[in-house]
């Protein structure tokens, strides 16, 4: 059995060395998620620079598995609705820096959830802190649109998607 993965991550390389010290290969920041390793070619002193490479890389992930086609909403992440709106709508809107940082509150606070665990609770509490669930909702009608879930989730009155 093996070991569950432990998600992904950024990992610092240590600089390899030879027989006599001599370093080889520097340091380097290597996003690691399951098998998979990817240098993000920033050595140790440019973490900020590995963060932003990671956070590529993970809105790359979840975007192809937003295309990945028709999916029950059980296995839908709201990332993946969201990378997906952000892709194909967003830069068309006249303030789409100002819509993607309401996405990114939404990410923030939704996006380790699934698409059907959406309720009013969560809804209401997000709308309390925060104020619309706009750019939510069209995500979804979106990514239900581009045919990647047969039909909407039971939605709570806040997103008035059905």
């Amino acid at each position: 059995m093996s070991a569950p993965s432990k998600g992904s991550r950024l990992w610092l390389r240590k600089a390899r060395r030879d027989e006599r010290g001599r370093i080889t290969h520097a340091s380097v920041w290597i996003i690691l998620d399951g098998k998979h390793q990817e240098s993000t070619e920033c050595g140790l002193d440019d973490r900020d620079g590995a963060e932003r490479t990671f956070e590529a890389y993970l809105n790359r992930k979840h975007l192809k598995a937003a295309k990945k086609g028709l999916r029950d909403p059980d296995q839908i992440p709201i990332a993946d609705v969201l990378a997906l709106y952000i892709d194909e709508i967003v830069p068309g809107h006249a303030r789409a820096h100002e819509t993607a940082q309401r996405i990114e509150r939404l990410l923030t606070f939704f996006g380790d959830k699934m698409l059907s665990a959406i309720n009013g609770e969560q809804c209401r509490a997000y709308a309390k802190s925060r104020s619309t669930l706009e750019e939510l909702r069209a995500a979804i009608n979106h990514h239900r649109r581009e045919g990647h879930f047969p039909e909407p989730p039971r939605c709570p009155e806040q997103l008035r998607c059905l």
